[in-house]
């Protein structure tokens, strides 16, 4: 299994990757976020001023990302709380962010890294959290509490404690901890046997996040989510495993077993006001640049049920943009910007236009 470096082999190249972040980053130059700001400086920041560092890593295209700025950032809480640390915005998709992600095992966006003035993580906030759930958090972070090394201390004290044992569990699972993961994944299919659901929940996250996008293992992580479908079919986990098991498909080299599967996923997903299954295939064939003709065809399809849907109308112009049809990758990008105020659509026209 591939393992991790430790934060000192890579401590070096990630004070530059950070300053060539946040000097790429002038849209978040205002309080509470630090722009041109060097890790190092921002850890020694935190070591005088007593506080951690926050890095809020994103993705232009992420949905939630943008949600996790509108409403929980913006919350006048939220925004003291973080003025009160050392707060750094990275996207973990340009070339440095990548390897920041590879560092702390990122496996989503949006994740927020709470990092302690020794570069070390104190814990993290995975996914869109609304404002009053991440001030809880990030005050407890930052009084040692609700820790992955607090649970720990408290789960000895507590060892039949099951759901605090899947606290212990999902931190470790986040932060790629494999032998961790697995030893309290054993732990808890031991102390409840007959719980299917669990065994069914602890199957899908160590496929998904441990394996698929932490570790990349995709034939591992394969076979979790085989042995999921196969064992507990009807489980709304088997039901969510069926796009990261195509992706694990794919990674694993077989393409037409994971069209098959996305298609069933479009199938079993898509109610008939809902085309968000159609956008996620046909984002699966951009960012895989698999079938893309599929893709556009996935796109298309999913307009018809939504022809408001600005991200649909943005994976169609990715799509379009990637097989040369630049044209038409304009003309959908502007049909997206015209239904979401969103700068990004904007930058995305100005990307397509300079293919013209």
């Amino acid at each position: 299994m591939k393992r991790k470096n430790s934060w000192a082999q890579q401590a070096a190249p990630l004070l530059f990757i950070v300053a060539l972040l946040a000097l790429g980053s002038p849209a978040f130059a205002s309080e509470p976020w630090r722009a041109a700001l060097t890790l190092e400086t921002a850890l020694e920041t935190a070591a005088k001023d007593q506080t951690l560092v926050v890095i809020d890593v994103f993705a232009t295209w992420c949905g939630p990302c943008k949600q996790l700025d509108r409403e929980t950032f913006s919350d006048p809480r939220a925004d003291a709380l973080l003025s009160k640390m050392v707060a750094l915005k990275i996207d973990g998709e340009s070339g440095p962010g990548e390897q920041l992600i590879e560092t702390y095992n990122v496996v989503g966006y949006p994740t927020v890294l709470f990092i302690g003035p020794d570069g070390r993580e104190v814990d993290r906030v995975f996914g869109f959290v609304d404002a009053n759930t991440f001030v809880d958090m990030a005050s407890a972070y930052a009084e040692g509490r609700d820790t992955l090394e607090a649970l720990r201390a408290a789960l000895e004290a507590d060892p039949t404690n099951l759901e605090l044992r899947k606290k212990v569990f999902f931190k470790h699972v986040l932060r790629g901890d494999e032998t961790d993961a697995l030893r309290q994944a054993e732990i808890l299919r031991a102390q409840a046997p007959d719980d299917q659901e669990l065994w069914a929940e602890l199957q899908f996250d160590l496929g998904k996040y441990l394996y698929l996008r932490g570790r990349k293992d995709y034939a591992l992580a394969r076979t979790y989510f085989e042995v999921l479908l196969q064992r507990l079919p009807d489980s709304s986990w088997s039901q969510s495993a069926l796009y990261p098991y195509a992706r694990a498909l794919n990674g694993d080299g077989q393409e037409a077993k994971a069209i098959a599967m996305l298609e069933d996923y479009v199938a079993t997903s898509a109610e008939p006001d809902e085309a968000g299954a159609y956008n996620t295939a046909a984002w699966f064939s951009f960012k895989n640049d698999v079938r893309l003709q599929w893709g556009v065809e996935m796109a298309q399809k999913g307009l018809v049920l939504a022809p408001n849907d600005a991200a649909l109308w943005d994976t169609l112009a990715e799509l379009q943009f990637k097989l040369g049809q630049v044209e038409a990758a304009v003309e959908s990008e502007q049909k997206a910007a015209g239904l979401d105020e969103d700068s990004y659509y904007d930058e995305q026209i100005a990307k397509f236009q300079g293919g013209l």
